[in-house]
């Protein structure tokens, strides 16, 4: 048997997970002194609601080698494979814990993939490895082909406020003051693993043409998905989708909540499309 395995930065909707046999580990979130399992103690919604009231950003905590020994040794011992798909390396230390757990059970029975991404991203090749186990492949060649893919995922989103980005130090106080007078949307992706800014402009409308515009020139790829996701903004999720629908080459929309990971630096409002490009 073939185990799907990932942690909660996919932002995979734990009914969602148990229906099509996808194992979850939760990141550990910190508001202060008071700890939560993401999605698991703390809903998505309330999550955000915190957010909206903190002072600063809360602390995620990466899944420790212990953790996925714990997940990892009942499944090998039972004579099964894994296929993990983790947050990117470039992103946290989360994947390097699973290859330590790895080397621990000593097994070759666990095939890690390192997702280069985040949120929308991660959760689009976790829903490509259920697609390729029900396939029937096995699990090196659907790790092999998750690898490949990782690369070509473009991920991009639209940011409502910049306060979460002055909160973590990723923009400047006073660039931020500006960008809210003069209501700027910053456009973020993620690129082999990193955050980097794409753009800026001003409004949501021009966000979801600056994307459309990107689209044209890099083109989905029609045999693979494409995943729309929100921060509490399902509104501006839906025009994204129907501002972008003429231009990808199936209606095969998968829909997804940003959780904590991203939403911790984006804040609420947000919007965002992952897929792979041609």
């Amino acid at each position: 048997m073939i185990h799907i395995i990932t942690d909660s930065s996919s932002d995979y909707d734990l009914t969602l997970a148990a229906q099509q046999q996808v194992e979850i580990i939760p990141m550990r979130i910190c508001f202060g002194e008071t700890e939560y399992l993401d999605r698991q103690t703390i809903s998505v919604a309330d999550f955000y609601t915190k957010l909206e009231q903190a002072d600063t950003l809360p602390s995620t905590s990466q899944i420790t080698p212990f953790q996925f020994c714990q997940v990892f040794q009942p499944h090998i011992e039972a004579g099964d494979q894994i296929i993990g798909i983790f947050l990117s390396s470039e992103l946290s230390g989360t994947f390097q814990s699973a290859q330590a757990a790895k080397q621990i059970l000593n097994t070759d029975n666990i095939f890690l993939v390192d997702s280069l991404n985040d949120a929308l991203g991660q959760h689009l090749l976790v829903q490509i490895a259920v697609h390729l186990r029900e396939q029937g492949l096995c699990a090196p060649d659907i790790a092999r082909e998750l690898t490949q893919l990782a690369s070509k995922i473009r991920l991009i989103a639209c940011v409502k406020t910049m306060r979460y980005l002055v909160m973590g130090g990723r923009v400047s106080p006073a660039a931020g003051k500006i960008g809210g007078i003069l209501g700027i949307t910053p456009i973020i992706s993620l690129d082999d693993g990193k955050v980097e800014p794409l753009g800026k402009v001003r409004g949501h409308k021009a966000a979801c043409h600056w994307i459309q515009h990107y689209l044209e020139t890099h083109p989905a790829d029609a045999r693979y998905p494409v995943v729309f996701s929100h921060s509490v903004n399902p509104q501006g999720r839906d025009e994204l989708v129907q501002e972008l629908d003429a231009l990808l080459p199936n209606n095969d929309y998968l829909y997804c909540d940003l959780g904590s990971t991203i939403g911790t630096h984006i804040g609420p409002g947000a919007i965002g499309v992952a897929y792979i490009e041609k």
